[in-house]
C-alpha cells in the first residue's frame, strides 16, 4: 500500500496528461446523481422514522393501557345479551327436550322482574354503580357461556 502511494506521489502529473475515455463524464455524473438521491432517500425515510415510530410507539402503549381499562370495564349486560343471541341460535340444533332444559335455564339466569339498576340506592356513586352492574352481569354471562359450551360439545358429539 506505501508502495502504491508513494508511486502516485511521485508520478500525479503523469495521471493528469492521459485524456478521458468517451463517456466517462456522463457515467461518472449518473453515479453521483445516483448517490445523491440514495442519499435523499435514506435522508427522507430517517427523518420519516424519527417521526413516525415515537408517535407509533404513543399510539399502541395508549391502545395497551386502554385496553387493560376496557377490560375492567366490559358492559357486560351487552356482553350477556350478546352470548344470549348466540345460545338461542345454537338451541335450534339440539333435540327439543334438551332444549327446552336449556331454554328454562338460560329464562332463570337472564329474567329479571325489576332491573338492577333500579335497585341500587340512589346516594350510591355511579363507579360504584358500575361495578356492581359489571359484576351482576359478568357472573350472569358466565352462565349464559356455560349454557353455550355445552351446546357446543353437544353438536360436536353428535356429528
Amino acid at each position: 500500500m506505501q508502495n502504491l502511494e508513494q508511486f502516485i506521489k511521485e508520478n500525479r502529473e503523469a495521471f493528469h496528461t492521459g485524456e478521458i475515455p468517451q463517456g466517462h463524464k456522463a457515467r461518472f455524473s449518473e453515479k453521483l446523481r445516483k448517490a445523491a438521491a440514495e442519499r435523499k432517500r435514506k435522508h427522507v425515510f430517517n427523518t420519516m422514522a424519527r417521526i413516525i415510530l415515537p408517535v407509533a410507539a404513543v399510539f399502541i402503549i395508549a391502545f395497551i393501557i386502554d385496553n387493560r381499562y376496557s377490560s375492567r370495564n366490559t358492559n357486560y349486560a351487552l356482553l350477556m345479551a350478546d352470548e344470549e343471541r348466540q345460545v338461542m341460535e345454537l338451541m335450534k340444533e339440539t333435540d327439543p327436550f334438551t332444549g327446552k332444559q336449556l331454554m328454562t335455564a338460560l329464562e332463570n339466569i337472564t329474567f329479571e322482574a325489576i332491573p338492577l339498576k333500579d335497585q341500587l340506592p340512589e346516594e350510591l356513586p355511579e363507579k360504584q354503580k358500575k361495578e356492581i352492574m359489571n359484576e351482576y352481569y359478568r357472573q350472569k354471562t358466565e352462565g349464559i357461556q356455560k349454557i353455550k359450551d355445552f351446546l357446543i360439545q353437544e353438536q360436536t358429539h353428535n356429528n
